[in-house]
């Protein structure tokens, strides 16, 4: 699916009523000035839209470091990981973890973009 298509389902009613991503988020998304989001993910084909967040600025910058032949791909993959571990889940769903516990709004904002 091109990236449009899914920046686009992200504005979309059935996405928050089926539980695919949380009304904060999405309300976040659509309330985001221009440029107030990025693609992450370039370098790994796994693309991400996110709101830009010191989080974000991290992720691209440790992106532009691998792409730039800096680090190999199991350091930059472990660093990833470490970096960004759980913190979508957070951010989109509102839950700690798969089949977890809801988190409050504050939670949420906390865990996936700090």
């Amino acid at each position: 699916m091109p990236s449009r298509w899914a920046t686009a389902y992200l504005a979309t009613s059935e996405i928050v009523e089926t539980g695919a991503l949380a009304a904060l988020y999405q309300r976040m998304i659509l309330e985001s000035p221009p440029g107030g989001t990025v693609v992450s993910g370039q370098a790994t084909g796994l693309r991400v839209r996110s709101l830009r967040t010191p989080r974000t600025a991290a992720v691209l910058s440790l992106e532009r470091e691998f792409a730039a032949g800096d680090q190999d791909e199991h350091s930059f993959r472990t660093r990833i990981e470490e970096m960004t571990a759980g913190s979508l889940f957070a951010a989109a769903r509102g839950m700690d973890r798969p089949c977890g516990a809801p988190l409050d709004e504050r939670a949420c904002w906390n865990a996936g973009n700090s």
